[in-house]
């Protein structure tokens, strides 16, 4: 005699190697950097293999008859999930954070011996930030105004245009995320560019300049003048990890 299946049991394992193989595909592909901070892979990772044991464990309920099965109450998690699917992200604050979160980023920031070393070493007295360092140069920057100030710098990055900027300044942003992408928000420089008027909000431009330390908001922190800018193609990982 076949054995019938017992629905619920299909639905919940269909949930728990669901929930599994979505981790998987993330953390293989990489798009769980927009969702979670790279240090968290390794607990995601383990959080998959669990869910694949339990449902391991399962499945010999699979066949064991209920006498009243309650599918639809899975609607509950299905749910979640599906709009999850249908919205594969979670939109950044566009705002440009205020110099007292500058500065305490900057005091929760520690910056090894090998960066210091790498900050000491400039090409040409430039300041070249690889997408994947613009963290830690952020940091560098702010925390030495004797240093840079004159410096040259040149990167990558998003545009933002703020309330309260003036028509020729623009904000030279990165997404920042330091848990998770609920928490994301944007940090970045202040530019200054007779050529701010063509740019459009979030899109990605290179821009080469000088970095020069004036009063802004009560603060004083790095103006960078803009020399040179173009348009750029977006950077590999959208968002930069301080911790």
């Amino acid at each position: 005699m076949r054995k019938k299946v017992n629905m619920e049991v299909l639905v919940q394992l269909g949930i728990l190697f669901g929930l599994a193989s979505m981790l998987f595909i993330s953390l293989v592909n990489g798009n769980i950097k927009k969702y979670v901070h790279p240090r968290l892979e390794l607990l995601l990772w383990g959080s998959g293999a669990v869910l694949i044991i339990i449902g391991i464990f399962m499945i010999p309920n699979l066949f064991k008859p209920k006498h009243c099965e309650n599918v639809l109450s899975y609607g509950i998690i299905i749910f979640p999930i599906i709009a999850l699917l249908i919205v594969p992200n979670i939109e950044t604050r566009n705002e440009i954070n205020s110099n007292e979160k500058f500065s305490s980023v900057i005091n929760n920031y520690e910056i090894n011996s090998s960066n210091k070393e790498e900050f000491d070493s400039l090409d040409n007295n430039i300041i070249n930030v690889k997408d994947e360092d613009f963290a830690k140069w952020y940091v560098e920057i702010h925390e030495n105004k004797d240093k840079y100030n004159g410096t040259k710098i040149e990167m990558k990055v998003q545009v933002l245009k703020k309330d309260g900027l003036k028509e020729n300044e623009f904000i030279s942003a990165r997404k920042v995320m330091v848990c998770c992408a609920a928490d994301a928000e944007v940090y970045g420089f202040i530019c200054r560019s007779s050529e701010t008027h063509k740019l459009k909000e979030n899109e990605w431009v290179k821009v080469i300049g000088q970095i020069k330390y004036e009063e802004y908001e009560n603060e004083i922190v790095p103006i960078i003048y803009v020399e040179k800018m173009e348009k750029s193609q977006p950077a590999k990982m959208e968002y930069i990890y301080f911790h």
